[in-house]
């Protein structure tokens, strides 16, 4: 087992840190003292498929990645395998083709729609450069995007991409992510969609 001292450390480094750890360890123990260090940490672990416990230290949390059997005593994320299956979605344009904005537009509220009433929904999608504008504000796509995260999709939106666009504080859904993260999610996917 390996201890992991992330506290007061900025993401990434806590979720570099411990992927690191990772390799080389099949249980490791991460301390850490933010809730944005706390979901990038249990994404990691979803990703890896680690089984994961929670432990609140008073003042920080330890969160325990195992990547065999865990120990019976201690409690663990519920993550249901059913909910979602490995798919990543990438959308790099606010529309669905090339030829006609209008049908293009038709045609991605469509296919966003048509995911959102899936079964098994995608693990993630993924917006980037102008596709970052379905999840913000005027998009026609917002009530779609929060039934998939309901039924435990994440969505990400490129921070950079936000700003070139000026529309950080427009993000009406999902999370701010960066392109370390981007990767991390597009490598661990059984299949990548890109729209």
């Amino acid at each position: 087992m390996k201890r992991v001292d992330t506290r007061g450390l900025a993401c990434p480094e806590p979720v570099i840190l411990t992927k690191k750890a990772l390799n080389d360890e099949n249980h490791v123990v991460t301390m850490l003292d933010s809730d944005t260090a706390r979901e990038n940490l249990l994404k990691l672990g979803k990703s890896l498929g680690c089984e994961m416990a929670l432990k609140d230290c008073g003042g920080y949390l330890e969160i325990s990645f195992f990547k065999g059997d865990k120990p019976e005593d201690l409690s663990v994320e519920n993550n249901d395998p059913l909910t979602t299956k490995n798919i990543a979605y990438v959308f790099n344009k606010s529309t669905m083709g090339d030829k006609s904005e209008k049908l293009g537009s038709i045609l991605i509220k469509s296919l966003i729609y048509t995911l959102s009433q899936m079964d098994q929904t995608p693990q993630s999608l993924v917006f980037y450069n102008e596709g970052v504008k379905l999840t913000c504000s005027k998009s026609e796509v917002l009530d779609d995007l929060r039934l998939l995260i309901s039924k435990g999709t994440r969505i990400v939106s490129c921070g950079t991409c936000l700003n070139f666009f000026e529309l950080s504080d427009d993000l009406k859904v999902g999370e701010v992510s960066n392109m370390y993260e981007i990767v991390e999610i597009m490598e661990s996917s059984e299949k990548t969609i890109t729209i």
